[in-house]
């Protein structure tokens, strides 16, 4: 059975459509990232935009190959007679020109949408002394374009990375994964682009298994990674609140309060814990029938809201996403093809193969009875001592409210992170310690 499947997808020509979209991707990724990585010298000038192009002038493969790509494109734009100039011409189609434009268009628009409103309502970073006006206009201008040609994604991600590459300075080990997945989005509407450039009928049927396989991929390789961390029995969701209570959440509530939300969420932990890795793990069947699409990505959303319920970790715009795809692709009938054999074994295949050809992101931890909680006070010249709390320090209030001060810190540390741990060692003799002399 196993060979006739693979015999079947060799000989249609929709799994080379999808292949050529994961290798577009893969390059896509790479190339964008190298391009549009600054220095914090670059952070340090009013418009983010300019200082890409004066880095691209500086990096000489960066240039050679985008100057290499724009004649070609030129060439073969103004070429019109040709049929692949012609062809090179389909980049600037409309999304009516595209199959399923309209749900494309309304994917792409959603994933754009709350990355650009989130990038431009972020406070002024006071670490550089930059308000970036310029660079927030163009990102309504760049969303702009997009809702109105596809072409317009490859601005708007370009001017998204760049943009959300300040938050890495000062301290450096900034979490991409709070908006991974509708730049994910962005970055395969542009794929497909190109591949259709050189595969002008490419079916929607690659580009929906492949957009959901690189979606899934981050959800499988979480519950991998959770897995080995040997997660269902050694974790202990309870102790996660009372360290999230001291960073802030949940502030209203007072202690006696936060502990009986610690003990009904120990009683209920098991089954969190089993529906978490049900939701994860279970990805790589997400195509295993028409029904697995809409509970996972239901499933997926209750997860993120379950999570920032008790701990306050918000992942609204991977909810985004998923909401938007459940919307656009998968209400109402749809064809056998979505579901059948064929399409399952590549699912499959691009899940399992996904960190050969993106990052999927893996979120794993263990919670751990011991936490760090730091506090910030500022003391003025009259001596009065004021309290700052961690968004006071916005667009960097995500490290200050994980604790990731180890460069400020002289002391010996546990190498916990807002009550998350990953060394069992470690953990081991915090559960088992009755003094601090014990746990050092």
């Amino acid at each position: 059975m196993c060979k006739m499947t693979i015999s079947r997808i060799v000989k249609e020509a929709w799994w080379l459509d999808a292949c050529a979209l994961v290798a577009t991707y893969a390059c896509f990724e790479t190339l964008l990232h190298h391009i549009v990585t600054l220095s914090a010298s670059s952070y340090e000038q009013p418009v983010i935009a300019f200082e890409v192009f004066r880095g691209l002038a500086s990096n000489g493969l960066a240039l050679a190959l985008t100057t290499i790509v724009v004649i070609v494109v030129v060439v073969l734009v103004v070429r019109g007679g040709s049929v692949f100039g012609a062809r090179a011409r389909s980049i600037f189609d409309r999304w009516v020109d595209i199959a399923e434009g309209g749900r494309l268009r309304m994917l792409a628009t959603v994933s754009g949408l709350v990355l650009v409103w989130y990038l431009t309502t972020i406070p002024p970073n006071y670490y550089f002394g930059q308000s970036y006006i310029v660079d927030r206009l163009l990102l309504m201008v760049a969303l702009g374009l997009a809702v109105w040609r596809p072409i317009g994604v490859l601005p708007l991600i370009a001017l998204v990375i760049a943009f959300v590459g300040q938050m890495d300075y000062p301290l450096g080990g900034y979490s991409w994964a709070a908006h991974l997945l509708p730049r994910q989005v962005l970055l395969m509407v542009g794929s497909l682009l190109v591949v259709r450039v050189f595969l002008p009928r490419v079916e929607t049927r690659s580009f929906l298994v492949v957009l959901c396989c690189l979606i899934a991929a981050n959800y499988f390789w979480s519950g991998v990674d959770k897995l080995a961390l040997n997660w269902l029995a050694r974790d202990h969701i309870a102790n996660l609140v009372p360290a999230t209570h001291a960073n802030g959440w949940l502030a209203q509530l007072r202690e006696d309060q936060i502990e009986q939300l610690a003990s009904w969420l120990a009683i209920v932990g098991w089954p969190m814990k089993l529906f978490t890795i049900c939701a994860e793990v279970g990805a790589i069947g997400f195509f295993v029938s028409r029904r697995t699409p809409r509970l996972f990505l239901i499933g997926w959303s209750i997860l993120h809201v379950g999570i920032f319920a008790t701990t306050g970790i918000c992942f609204w715009m991977w909810v985004a996403v998923d909401i938007a795809l459940l919307a656009t692709f998968f209400l109402g009938q749809k064809p056998a093809w979505v579901f059948d054999r064929r399409t399952q074994l590549l699912s499959v295949l691009l899940i399992v193969s996904s960190t050969l050809w993106t990052r999927p992101t893996a979120l794993a931890w263990l919670d751990s009875p011991v936490s760090y909680s730091f506090r910030f006070d500022t003391v003025n010249e009259k001596g009065e001592v004021t309290h700052l709390a961690p968004l006071f320090f916005a667009p960097n209030e995500y490290e200050l409210t994980l604790g990731d001060l180890d460069a400020l810190i002289d002391e010996p540390l546990l190498g916990i992170s807002w009550g998350a741990i990953r060394d069992q060692k470690v953990l081991d003799r915090l559960e088992s310690a009755t003094s601090l002399e014990e746990i050092w």
